[in-house]
């Protein structure tokens, strides 16, 4: 039975339930009591998650589940998160579309080509912040989206055409109909990569960044100061 299955089925119960899990980078806790998903708990080898975010790491985790454990919720939770059945149904489908959206990057991510050449000096600032924090060699590309397609902008992946436009326009749809934000950064765990994202949802543009899983904690301790270079790129293009 899928991860899935089972949330949704404990919720539909009503009833109270702890599930431990492992998966192949980490471990983590799910309370569920009376119906709502109420604690969540996850960890790894870089961060230590709690509430909604430990909740869609683990809900992106899930095909390497490893052994879950379910038994019956006793004692008192540190409540963090209150998820019932529609959140719950909401989660699943924005992390969908967006894993969807991220797949069609990485399933040939040595076939990704500039349509067009954008102009580096462009982005002048926001390389000079990425090389400084990140070791080299360690990103495999940035992408800029925008309304005429999707370009490299600099890394190690080869050249080819890519079509991402359809899977962006579906993504920031569903983002501007929940969040009130003009700006919207995200991060994406791939495994032995990730992918660090800032969106300006008012121009239905983006910077992606895909990059070695080894530089997530260079990237936590700044990533404030990469989030700022990333959107104030995204204005004046």
């Amino acid at each position: 039975m899928k991860l899935e299955e089972i949330l949704f089925g404990l919720i539909g119960t009503g009833g109270s339930w702890q599930i431990y899990l492992k998966t192949a980078n980490g471990k983590g806790n799910i309370a569920v009591k009376n119906g709502s998903i109420v604690s969540v708990k996850y960890s790894d080898a870089v961060e230590d998650l709690v509430g909604e975010e430990a909740l869609k790491e683990i809900i992106k985790e899930a095909d390497i589940v490893q052994s879950l454990d379910l038994q019956p919720l006793k004692g008192r939770v540190d409540e963090n998160i209150d998820c019932d059945f529609s959140k719950l149904m909401s989660i699943f489908e924005n992390l969908q579309i967006e894993r969807e959206a991220v797949q069609e990057v990485m399933a040939n991510p040595s076939k990704i080509k500039s349509g067009k050449k954008p102009s580096v000096s462009n982005f002048k600032e926001l390389l000079e912040t990425c090389s400084r924090i990140f070791s080299e060699g360690a990103i495999d590309a940035i992408f800029l989206f925008d309304k005429d397609g999707v370009f490299k902008i600099e890394g190690s992946v080869e050249d080819i055409s890519i079509n991402l436009k359809d899977s962006f326009d579906v993504f920031t749809e569903s983002v501007l109909a929940i969040c009130g934000d003009t700006f919207v950064d995200m991060i994406i765990n791939m495994g032995v990569k990730f992918i660090y994202a800032v969106y300006n949802l008012s121009s239905e543009s983006a910077i992606i960044a895909v990059v070695d899983s080894k530089e997530r904690a260079n990237f936590e301790l700044d990533q404030d100061e990469i989030k700022e270079a990333f959107a104030e790129t995204l204005k004046k293009i």
